[in-house]
């Protein structure tokens, strides 16, 4: 890839959390800059998760037990993992490849380059403040609570794990101290861990406040503008076609389209294995009493985060839909694991659904790095529940690799190439 020049000009396919941060950085920098989505800005994927900032949770979702998990609960509808019946053979592939990236060896070797990437986050999230962006920002660490005292300690050695990666210690709590840190978490027995360095957002004011900024320093944002195709000419994209047959010309492209990226790259060559992995979640007006920390019920792999202004319960992973169709009873069953771990919490108000897809690889890893097939087009994807944690530090490496500056060791390990 050929530096991009001094105030040239990039589009960014994709107004995610990731296509903004990219545009964020690249305006700061100094270019001009284009976001065009197919849908309205700061949608999908990006609109109701739970926000966290949880480098201490930058394991890659393959890895040693996730199989046998995976196995045990894909046949309940009601379990952490649903995968829908009538399996495509691209799935079934990708599916046989996950399996095989279930190992040690695998598993900590995208825990450094993952860990590395999300070492940057609190100080690049202090930037986007520092540099005018609003969004709601918490600061209280993220509780892990168990009901069996071996998942607890399994969870803890990953938590010890992570202090060779930069992550303050963890706080490991007996139920008497838990129930006075978190004290909803009192009626049951049960131990905690508090993760200290971790934060979370509410993630709909954090893209709302980026589109603000990104308006504000005359980035151009192009919502409801879906890219049909790249034109591709002598191993450079000149333009991004769109739908309706406009032409969107640029010096440099970045493809932040979540799922999407999978079609727009493989058009010019880019094979990237994404599917969606499907995430519910309901957001409440609030809750009582008022739960004083974000929470991750472990066993379950239910979280609830808490806003200034509501609270919201998320979880699951549904492999292979097709759409953002909400499945009542997967929904239900995250209620119910709130009403086993914490039966003291009231949720207050109509709760409101949701459902997005997060853009995953079997290799459990970001797609982040430039291409063999068109010198001026770097890919940013794959970052399943990483999004939020990984977004600012993806719009760093992105803009990097786009002034060909030296990367860290650890971005070999996102490079599409790797397909």
């Amino acid at each position: 890839m050929s530096g991009l020049a001094s105030g040239g000009s990039v589009l960014v396919v994709g107004g995610g959390v990731i296509g903004l941060s990219c545009a964020f950085t690249l305006r700061q920098r100094g270019y001009e800059v284009t976001v065009a989505d197919s849908g309205e800005l700061g949608a999908a994927a990006s609109f109701g998760n739970g926000g966290w900032i949880c480098p201490s949770l930058s394991g890659p979702v393959p890895g040693p037990g996730v199989l046998a998990n995976w196995l045990r609960w894909m046949l309940r509808p009601d379990s952490p993992l649903l995968i829908r019946p009538g399996l495509s053979p691209y799935l079934w592939s990708w599916l046989l490849t996950f399996a095989r990236r279930c190992n040690q060896a695998d598993f900590l070797a995208g825990l450094r380059a993952v860990a590395g990437l999300a070492a940057s986050s609190s100080r690049l999230f202090a930037a986007l403040q520092a540099a005018g962006v609003d969004f709601e920002f918490h600061q209280q660490g993220l509780l892990f609570l168990f009901r069996s005292l071996k998942a607890a300690r399994e969870e803890m050695g990953a938590l010890l794990l992570m202090e060779e990666f930069g992550c303050p210690p963890a706080t490991w709590m007996e139920a008497e101290q838990l129930a006075g840190f978190e004290p909803l978490a009192a009626a049951v027995p049960m131990v905690g861990i508090l993760a200290p360095d971790d934060k979370h957002v509410r993630p709909e004011t954090l893209t709302a406040g980026l589109i603000a900024w990104l308006a504000a320093a005359g980035v151009r944002l192009l919502p409801e503008m879906a890219v049909d195709h790249l034109r591709l000419a002598n191993r450079h994209v000149i333009s991004a076609v769109t739908r309706g047959g406009d032409e969107l010309e640029a010096d440099a492209f970045v493809l932040a389209a979540g799922v999407g990226t999978r079609y727009l790259g493989g058009a010019i060559g880019v094979s990237i294995p994404l599917i969606g992995g499907k995430g519910y979640s309901l957001t409440y007006e609030s809750c009582a009493p008022f739960l004083r920390h974000p929470v991750y019920l472990s066993e379950a792999k239910v979280a609830i985060s808490p806003y200034d202004e509501g609270v919201r319960v998320l979880g699951t992973m549904e492999l292979g839909s097709r759409t953002e169709a909400i499945s009542q009873s997967r929904l239900d069953a995250m209620v119910r694991s709130c009403e086993r771990y914490l039966p003291g919490l009231n949720f207050v108000g109509e709760p409101r659904p949701w459902a997005g897809m997060r853009p995953m690889v079997p290799d459990g890893l970001p797609v982040i790095g430039g291409t063999s097939a068109a010198a001026n087009v770097v890919v940013a994807t794959g970052h399943a529940m990483l999004g939020i944690t990984l977004a600012p530090a993806t719009g760093e490496m992105v803009a990097d690799i786009l002034e060909e500056r030296q990367l860290e060791a650890f971005a070999s390990a996102f490079s599409p190439s790797r397909f």
